[in-house]
């Protein structure tokens, strides 16, 4: 186990089912829908046989259902929708007895619907799209070879009228409006652009497409906003008729008052299909009041320059978001959109900037990913620019940043990334001290080796921006230490503090004066001693501590509670007994990771942990193994956790009473040292799901109670009970 994981819910049947994590075998609901996976389904999967549920819609699967699912005795719902499916339905699937909810919609099956037992208990719904299929429930007939149908007249018309009703849909949208309050839309960085027009989304719903595009509808701000972007999740199964109604969709409403155009993640095959057929691209020179364009994750690879040619006459844009799509050689010419505010060209392949100097009303700029290699464009009469990202690039120096003085967010990271061997990065220090508004630098992952960098690495040129709050720094070359011993004062209070692989001996003097840390990055330097829990005393609101891959050696716990919800200070050479209050000093604890303790070692590939994603109901799990831990079992541990790993240790004593049992899920002991007799108490842990005592030194009789334990069962009762959460 590895991580630390949440549970899942699974509706099948009225009711909710659980998966906490385990093994697969006793797994009862798998959901991997919605992702990207391609190729054929395993027909391993026929192999889960006590699962419940199995969900592989609005993916790219391909080839055939497999036989393999009729041995899934159990399955009680079965979704295979919006994939590339092709040939029968296996009438094998009629033998799956507990089936309940069935869905196939939107593939390429062909052939004979089986019938009999529960298959005569679904509807039309679940063969939708499917246009070679025959037999009831649709009103497709088959001919003698059960291998193709005669479509009736009711049914052609009925489909015509389907697609023609995304044109009543759009008329009648005034149906479907809805104004909301609050809105945004987020770039790179977390900067927030965001115009204040009234907030009115037109939202057309043409059931026909897909069930639910209503819950992929993009809440932006603006007047009027056409979002056909969830055309994406059916990628590789629109047939034309479906891409020539979504573009008489667009091309109906090109002459309105449209604001927001949502084209991202379509793909270059399907896109043209939604334009003119005589005019092309030309046609949105007729979206005057364009304001936000989207065409992002498009992958064009320059097959439609003559795109990117017309976006010179949408003089109205203000964020215009080309991210993604392969584009290389020069960059396109921008010098017309003079009221764009926000412009992403982020991982293309432009080799050639462009003069940007007409757009002097740009606030955000995002050029990463590039792989530029030289001299920065002119950046000096951009004087309105607030958020600038060149990560991921090779410039050689960056003069050109010193008259940005409204920048409030710089992206400098790993500016060699794309040369075989390092290219030296001039990073003059006293350039971006004269930025005075700057909020976020990130300097991660460069090759600091001209005079400013080489050596030891001072902060103290930093001093002065006061409203600094995210500094991320590393270096890929031993030769820079960043200094830790001077005593200068900051006039900044950070939020996060990022310095991974930066040669740290001893924590820099200046975050002892930081009050106000929320994530402290510390991991796979050169540190030892005391993990330092003078910073949880310092920063009472720090969520996230990292200080794996260093060389502490002693863990002294806080007397003092505190809000800490990710600590990781694993691959260190700490041992001995786990403190004995560590449950009570740090009660919201999310994931603990102490692993790979008292075993020297090189440093490490670092892997950045995504904070985001820490969830603020809690689920605490705790990780200790790897021969880390001795001594008893911390009572404090069983009282919060509800993911507690605490195998291959050098645990010792017996199992401690539960004090909390409803909400323990997992509970792992194997490998340790632990004796006498096997608690009672367990058989009260009513919300476990995986229990493992084996490798141990237990002894005594085997309560009989235990086999009682419903191991996800018992949460699924409860939540089938409740209304609220039924389907």
């Amino acid at each position: 186990m590895s991580g630390f994981q949440i549970r899942i819910d699974f509706a099948t049947k009225h009711r909710y089912d659980t998966y906490m994590g385990g093994n697969l075998e006793l797994m009862f609901g798998l959901d991997l829908s919605e992702n990207e996976l391609s190729g054929e389904i395993p027909v391993e999967l026929g192999g889960l046989q006590v699962l419940q549920s199995l969900n592989l819609s609005h993916n790219n699967l391909s080839g055939v259902i497999p036989e393999s699912f009729s041995v899934l005795k159990n399955v009680e719902s079965l979704d295979l929708s919006f994939n590339r499916l092709q040939g029968r339905i296996p009438q094998e699937l009629t033998e799956l007895s507990s089936l309940a909810v069935f869905n196939v919609s939107y593939n390429n099956l062909s052939g004979v619907i089986p019938q009999g037992k529960q298959f005569n208990t679904f509807d039309t719904q679940s063969y939708l799209g499917n246009h070679l299929l025959c037999g009831k429930p649709t009103n497709r007939s088959c001919n003698g070879n059960n291998t193709g149908f005669q479509e009736s007249d009711n049914e052609v018309k009925d489909d015509e009228s389907r697609i023609d009703m995304v044109s009543l849909y759009w008329s009648l949208g005034a149906a479907y409006v809805t104004v909301l309050v609050g809105i945004f839309a987020s770039l790179s960085f977390g900067y927030i652009f965001c115009c204040v027009n009234s907030i009115v989304i037109i939202v057309f719903y043409y059931s026909g497409f897909a069930p639910g595009i209503r819950n992929t509808v993009k809440v932006l701000c603006c007047s009027k906003y056409l979002d056909l972007a969830w055309l994406s999740y059916m990628a590789g199964l629109m047939t034309q008729r479906v891409i020539a109604a979504a573009g008489r969709v667009l091309r109906a409403i090109v002459q309105a008052e449209i604001r927001i155009l949502n084209l991202s993640g379509i793909g270059f095959s399907q896109f043209n299909g939604f334009f003119d057929d005589v005019e092309g691209y030309k046609s949105l020179r007729k979206l005057r009041n364009l304001e936000i364009l989207d065409l992002s994750s498009n992958q064009f690879n320059n097959r439609d320059n003559l795109l990117l040619d017309e976006l010179k006459n949408l003089t109205n844009l203000e964020l215009l978001d080309l991210s993604g799509n392969g584009y290389n050689g020069s960059m396109p010419e921008f010098t017309h959109l003079r009221k764009l505010k926000a412009l992403d060209l982020s991982f293309n392949d432009f080799s050639e900037l462009q003069e940007l100097k007409n757009l002097t009303n740009l606030e955000l700029l995002d050029l990463s990913g590039n792989g530029y290699n030289g001299s920065m464009p002119e950046f000096t009469h951009l004087r309105k620019l607030k958020a600038l990202d060149l990560s991921f690039n090779a410039f050689s120096e960056l003069q050109e940043l010193k008259n940005l003085t409204n920048l409030e967010v710089l992206g400098l990271a790993w500016n060699y990334f794309w040369e075989p061997i390092p290219i030296e990065v001039q990073v003059p220090i006293e350039v971006i001290c004269e930025l005075k508004n700057l909020r976020e630098l990130d300097l991660q992952g460069n090759n600091f080796v001209d005079n400013n960098f080489e050596g030891l690495f001072s902060l103290k040129p930093l001093a002065n921006l006061t409203k600094l709050k995210v500094f991320k720094l590393s270096s890929t070359s031993d030769m820079v230490e960043v200094e830790s011993e001077s005593t200068w004062q900051p006039k900044f209070q950070l939020r996060v503090a990022e310095l991974p692989f930066c040669s740290l001996e001893k924590i820099p003097n200046f975050f002892v004066s930081q009050k106000k840390l929320r994530v402290v990055d510390l991991s796979s330097n050169r540190l030892s001693g005391d993990i330092p829990t003078w910073l949880l005393e310092n920063n009472p609101e720090l969520k996230v501590l990292l200080l794996k891959n260093n060389s502490f050696t002693i863990f002294p716990i806080s007397t003092i509670v505190h809000k800490l919800q990710v600590l990781d200070f694993s691959a260190n050479d700490i041992s001995g007994v786990l403190p004995d209050n560590i449950g009570h000093v740090l009660p919201n604890l999310a994931h603990m990771n102490g692993t790979d303790n008292r075993e020297q070692s090189s440093h490490r590939s670092y892997s950045k942990l995504d904070t985001g994603l820490i969830s603020s109901d809690y689920v605490t799990a705790i990780k200790q193994s790897l021969r880390s831990i001795t001594g008893p079992i911390p009572v404090t541990l069983l009282e919060n956790a509800k993911i507690l790993d605490l195998r291959n240790n050098k645990l010792c004593g017996s199992i401690p009473e539960f004090v909390n049992t409803g909400d323990m899920r997992i509970f792992l002991l194997r490998g340790n040292s632990l004796t006498g007799s096997i608690p009672v108490k367990l058989c009260d842990l009513s919300s476990i799901g995986l229990l493992d005592l084996s490798d141990n030194k237990l002894n005594g009789i085997i309560p009989s109670c235990l086999y009682n334990l419903s191991f996800g069962r018992r949460e699924e009762e409860r939540m089938s009970g409740s209304g609220g959460y039924g389907f």
